[in-house]
């Protein structure tokens, strides 16, 4: 049976490029989700390449410190994952200044063993999408190394909620409807001549 144009547009546009775009969306609250979890526990940054004197400024992802011959290197780590980011740079940035009003956390895992340094920068955030107590801790150990903890920023209220997930699921929803009618188009179940 010869199928004609009309329901080969008919299939494509109503069943296969609405389960794309679904599949999309629930691909993107996934990654959304994954990606504002807590940390549940240290994050090692590694060390910069020469001996580190002291911890200078921190915000929620980047760290500055200084060595012992007084170069400063930096290390941005917006990720959950473990790992050495370090570059020399010649000044830093401003950051948040430390609040210490902000209430404390009891979630902070135990520091591992031989801190010699340890930076706290809290800030309160109060705004009308989101109101939390968002902390970051760096902590320098005795062999050079870098840690880092992150507090959850707390929820965002359920309004600001609803709208991040609709935006990336529909942003993820388009992509699939895109490779749904790219795939499509090369099987030649639409626009063929």
């Amino acid at each position: 049976m010869k199928v004609n144009n009309s329901i080969q547009v008919l299939i494509s546009g109503c069943i296969i490029l609405p389960v794309f775009s679904i599949l999309g969306c629930i691909l993107g609250l996934m990654v959304h989700n994954y990606g504002s979890e807590p940390y549940k526990a240290w994050k090692n940054l590694g060390a910069p390449p020469v001996e580190i004197k002291k911890l200078l400024v921190a915000d929620k992802d980047t760290i500055y410190v200084q060595s012992t011959d007084d170069r400063i290197f930096s290390c941005y780590r917006a990720t959950q994952y473990d790992q050495d980011c370090w570059n020399q740079v010649n000044s830093f940035s401003p950051v948040w200044e430390d609040d210490p009003s902000c209430s404390p956390l009891d979630d902070i895992p135990p520091e591992p063993e031989g801190v010699i340094d340890r930076l706290i920068n809290r800030r309160c955030i109060d705004s009308p999408v989101l109101q939390a107590n968002e902390i970051s801790v760096y902590i320098l150990l005795t062999d050079g190394t870098v840690m880092q903890w992150i507090s959850d920023p707390g929820g965002p209220n359920e309004v600001d909620l609803f709208y991040r997930k609709v935006y990336v699921g529909c942003l993820i929803g388009v992509i699939g409807s895109a490779v749904a009618s790219f795939l499509l188009f090369k099987s030649g179940l639409i626009f063929s001549p």
